[in-house]
């Protein structure tokens, strides 16, 4: 392992030819590192960049006349590059790429991270985001990380000085995720979604107005438990109030299980070496939902089809999403004890002239109909699960716009 300062790093000695270089994404994107990076494009050969969530709007369109870009989604700034039709998605559900890189069927030879100064045993926490960077660092070929006196240090999943190649100082601050206040209809989405949050349930939310909106109703629950791909300023409010003691987990109790964290500055400063939050991989957060009794998972869809089957990625002909974590908490929560798979749904999304439910069957899948439990739109919810096709339709066209409900009927829309 070597220190060398930003301006001093030499990409061109570390990336080869045919390379595929992983940044890491939501608040651990290294900042330093991917602006020298952008700025030395033209001396690489060939080379792909992978990116997930962005926050920061670091890579932009401009600069795919020199690099690839992938992702397995168009979430956050990333949205940017879909829009310009210069990413390439993946389509994979976040807890198969461990699995997948272990096979090599999935390759980064090069992964960039920011993580927060040594703890005193000298391993380095992996600050705001776990994930699947911990396997995407073990099969890597070099690993150059940001270490930036700005990120917190959490409990839970680490890596070593032996795992980094070459390490770059740095003061930047994580980028921060903007929360906008629900609108009246994520709050009647939401509204319809608190009734299955009973006291003990163990939580899963996805990002969203829907998600945030529903941490302002169920305040009054008792021993809430987390365990989340995410952790939002709403439900780490849930911590903060008292409402998500964690006591009635049947794994980790008392301990906030979570794969990410995004938000503001005073967010960050909260989960700071916080004994009641632990970060861990999709191994265990995405993948070991199911271990979790109560588990009650909420994620947002685009549009749902009358089969039930959901699309979390695609707005019209435009990537606005993606697979994500949804299919394997969906799954997951479903097969719990005493579980319950939420998908929360704008019926009218834009000016209400489209409908969220259609009759036609959706050309992209993002969890299949066999593994959707609920879906709450602002006009009700429908239970799914032991459903026939038949009553499946009849459920979901209740939940529908009352204006869209006879061409749904009709299979016209």
């Amino acid at each position: 392992m070597r220190r060398v300062a930003p301006g001093a790093i030499d990409f061109a000695a570390l990336v080869r030819p045919g390379d595929t270089v992983l940044f890491a994404e939501c608040a651990s994107e290294p900042l330093s590192l991917a602006e020298v990076f952008l700025a030395q494009r033209y001396a690489l050969t060939d080379v792909s960049v992978f990116v997930g969530m962005g926050l920061a709007g670091t890579f932009r369109a401009e600069h795919a006349d020199a690099i690839r870009f992938h992702s397995y989604g168009a979430l956050g700034t990333t949205r940017r590059l879909a829009d310009a039709a210069v990413l390439d998605i993946v389509p994979v559900s976040m807890g198969r790429i461990p699995r997948l890189l272990a096979a090599r069927r999935m390759v980064f030879d090069v992964v960039m991270i920011a993580l927060p100064p040594p703890r005193p045993d000298g391993r380095y926490s992996l600050g705001l985001t776990a994930l699947y960077l911990r396997d995407a660092i073990h099969h890597a070929r070099v690993v150059i990380a940001e270490v930036s006196s700005a990120l917190p240090t959490l409990r839970g999943i680490s890596v070593g000085p032996e795992d980094i190649d070459v390490i770059v100082p740095s003061d930047r601050a994580p980028p921060e995720l903007a929360v906008h206040p629900p609108d009246d209809v994520a709050r009647r989405i939401a509204g319809h979604i608190a009734p299955y949050v009973e006291d003990g349930a163990t939580l899963q939310l996805g990002v969203g107005s829907v998600p945030e909106a529903l941490t302002c109703l169920i305040g009054d629950r008792r021993d809430l438990g987390i365990h989340s791909g995410l952790l939002s300023k709403g439900l780490a409010g849930l911590i903060e109030r008292g409402a998500a003691t964690g006591a009635r987990k049947s794994r980790k109790p008392g301990i906030a299980t979570i794969g990410s964290v995004m938000g503001d500055a005073a967010l960050y400063r909260f989960v700071e070496r916080n004994a009641a939050i632990e970060l861990a991989g999709v191994d265990e957060t995405h993948l070991g939902a199911i271990e979790q009794d109560n588990m009650v998972a909420v994620n947002g869809a685009l549009s749902v089809d009358l089969q039930g089957q959901v699309n979390g990625e695609m707005a019209g002909s435009r990537f606005v999403g993606a697979i994500g974590g949804q299919p394997d908490f969906a799954r997951a929560a479903a097969q719990a004890p005493g579980g319950r798979s939420i998908i929360a749904l704008n019926a009218s999304p834009g000016d209400g002239s489209a409908s969220g439910i259609t009759a036609r069957p959706l050309a992209r899948v993002s969890t299949p109909r066999t593994d959707v439990d609920v879906v709450a739109t602002q006009f009700g919810a429908a239970e799914l699960q032991g459903c026939d096709e038949a009553e499946r339709r009849r459920r979901l066209i209740a939940i529908a716009d009352p204006r869209h409900r006879d061409a749904l009927e009709r299979g016209i829309i």
